[in-house]
């Protein structure tokens, strides 16, 4: 991580450096001719990487957000040089200077906790101190918003707009207004800490009965709207070698593990944790259980909202083709205006579905996404987009976090026996939100 003095946080200087984004990697964009949108993509961000970290990293907030959300939606779609981008974003964050942020703490807590000065863990909304209770000895972790940031998120949506526009990556005949304004609820929802603790206390009581789950609790002595703290959780990072070169059945274990979390919470709970980032699982030391340490972001489902995208998983999964077309329209993916060539649509589904059709699913060599990328430009042609609901867009996000994790773990499982579970119990189920 590499200090910083300050963020970026006036209304200006943060739509000056979106602009200015916009302007040099769109140029490119624009004037590299018949191109594919691959070779675009990769003429937009040539030479632009170390430029749009730097000014991402010093704006935090909301855009940072979202280039973290289009690592895990993009990730092996893009070309070398965004995912360039993305990687820096994701492994050199840059933090605040504990002078600049030690006043969103208040006095009196210093009195009782002796705060680290140098952040274990920094992202887009705010950063990760330890804390030490001086009286008991306990260990906290302290998550400290950035000064301005919520202040920023209607502007910055406004401006995420701009570059997409610019970029000439938003469809000129599809309407994505809703999908802006949940992008936008959700953020203000992510900057609101109280929230966010009462999601960690929910999640922990669903949770309770599982074995392989762990949680933090809240410590509400040294929450506001704007500080968090939790007990401290001992984990290894996904990313920790040890874990990947675990033998074969401890990585299926776990995988099967994650997989069975996500199916819960579409299927049982209606509860969804829809930040998938690495940063936000780890492992015990002894490989055997996930620890989950961050629920900014988590969705409280509407039973519509659960019904359809259960029926579109189940679709899928059991290549139901006619429930699939049905469901898909009945979100409003689809335009009612023009007609859409189905057997295309049903190809792309069966390509989606894989991991459900193949017993066991061989995740690590998962080749999902350059398939899909190969299919974009007939995708494009081939289906009319409707008014895409913004309700499903943090879930999506949560399918595409679910995908990367089990292909990082490159466990081998079978996903079809733990969906049937669910199904089989679908008449028995409730939503408990």
């Amino acid at each position: 991580m590499k200090k910083i003095d300050k963020i970026k946080n006036g209304f200006i200087s943060r739509q000056f450096s979106i602009a200015k984004l916009a302007y040099k990697s769109g140029k490119n964009f624009l004037f590299s001719g018949d191109k594919t949108l691959k070779e675009k993509l990769k003429a937009g961000f040539e030479g632009q990487v170390d430029e749009i970290v730097h000014e991402l990293g010093l704006m935090k907030g909301s855009i940072m957000k979202a280039g973290q959300m289009l690592s895990l939606h993009a990730g092996e779609f893009l070309p070398p040089e965004a995912r360039n981008v993305l990687k820096s974003l994701e492994n050199h964050t840059y933090y605040l200077d504990w002078e600049q942020i030690k006043g969103q703490v208040p006095k009196e807590w210093h009195e009782k906790l002796d705060i680290q000065r140098d952040p274990v863990a920094a992202a887009s909304l705010g950063q990760v101190h330890i804390a030490i209770d001086k009286e008991t000895g306990a260990k906290y972790a302290m998550k400290i918003q950035y000064e301005g940031v919520k202040k920023a998120i209607e502007q910055d949506v406004k401006a995420l707009k701009m570059l997409l526009k610019m970029l000439n990556l938003l469809p000129k005949d599809v309407d994505l207004s809703l999908v802006f304004e949940e992008i936008k609820a959700m953020l203000y929802k992510e900057t609101d800490y109280k929230n966010e603790a009462e999601a960690t206390k929910r999640y922990a009581e669903l949770t309770k009965d599982i074995d392989w789950v762990l949680t933090p609790d809240v410590i509400e002595e040294f929450c506001t709207d704007t500080v968090l703290t939790t007990t401290w959780m001992e984990g290894l990072p996904l990313r920790d070698e040890g874990i990947t070169t675990l033998p074969q059945a401890a990585r299926n274990e776990l995988g099967a593990n994650f997989m069975d979390l996500f199916l819960k919470e579409i299927y049982e709970w209606g509860v969804i944790q829809t930040d998938a980032h690495f940063g936000n699982f780890m492992v015990t030391p002894d490989y055997k259980k996930w620890i989950l340490i961050d629920f900014g972001a988590t969705k409280y489902a509407s039973d519509s909202e659960s019904k359809n995208y259960r029926d579109l998983i189940t679709s899928c999964a059991y290549r139901d083709r006619d429930k699939f077309l049905g469901t898909v329209q009945d979100m409003g993916y689809l335009s009612k205006k023009n007609s859409t060539n189905q057997d295309t649509l049903w190809e792309y589904c069966e390509l989606i579905s894989e991991p459900f059709n193949q017993y066991p699913y061989n995740w690590g060599i998962s080749d999902i996404p350059e398939k899909a990328m190969q299919m974009s430009q007939k995708l494009a042609s081939d289906i009319d987009l409707g008014r895409p609901p913004g309700d499903t867009v943090f879930i999506d996000r949560k399918v595409a976090g679910v995908f990367h994790v089990l292909k990082h773990l490159g466990c081998v499982i079978d996903s079809k026996k733990l969906l049937a579970n669910y199904i089989e119990d679908q008449s028995n189920t409730s939503q408990v939100c």
